[in-house]
């Protein structure tokens, strides 16, 4: 570039220091002592709060999806003339038949479904679509509902279970969704 390097040098030597000086300044003593990174321990606080706010999620998802406020079914909470509150809401054993009186007349129609190989998520409703019940029953879970009015069942999974309509039942509905209506004085679901 047609510049001198001797003033450049010179002056960088004046500041910083020659190199043969830098270096006979290093030898002699013992070594600095070396700089370790320090591993750092993971922040429990921080986990902590991520379980916490887990586990509030899901809960808050079950109660949401389990149905109305109050996260029980419209049909444990409504009062049924006539059927005690523990009929309406026991556990019904597979083929097992309705009371007498729900057998006598065509006033009331008793649903019992019983999830036998796998989980069936149920929706029971009127027929203007208020929800009596909409959730999953687990294997080896059952609901009965006694209804005087016609009401629609949907099945997601319904080869899954066993279906009681006043006394009457019927497993091996299919493997797709299905979509029946019941009524008071009905003897099979269609």
């Amino acid at each position: 570039m047609g510049v001198d390097g001797e003033p450049l040098v010179g002056e960088y030597d004046s500041s910083h220091g020659t190199p043969q000086a830098s270096a006979a300044a290093a030898l002699p003593g013992p070594p600095a002592p070396m700089r370790l990174r320090q591993r750092h321990r993971p922040n429990r606080g921080v986990a902590l709060l991520v379980v916490v706010l887990a586990v509030a999620g899901l809960v808050t998802y079950h109660l949401v999806a389990s149905g109305p406020a109050g996260g029980a079914p419209a049909a444990a909470r409504t009062p049924v003339a006539g059927v005690p509150k523990t009929a309406r809401a026991r556990p019904a054993a597979a083929n097992t038949r309705a009371p007498r009186a729900a057998r006598h007349g065509p006033r009331e129609v008793v649903i019992s479904l019983t999830a036998v190989t796998g989980a069936c998520w149920a929706d029971l409703a009127t027929p203007a679509g208020a929800t009596i019940f909409a959730g999953i029953l687990g294997p080896g879970t059952a609901k009965t509902w006694t209804e005087r009015r016609a009401v629609t069942l949907q099945l997601g999974n319904p080869g899954a279970v066993t279906l009681t309509v006043d006394g009457n039942s019927r497993a091996g509905l299919g493997s797709q969704p299905v979509t029946l209506r019941l009524a008071p004085g009905t003897r099979s679901p269609r």
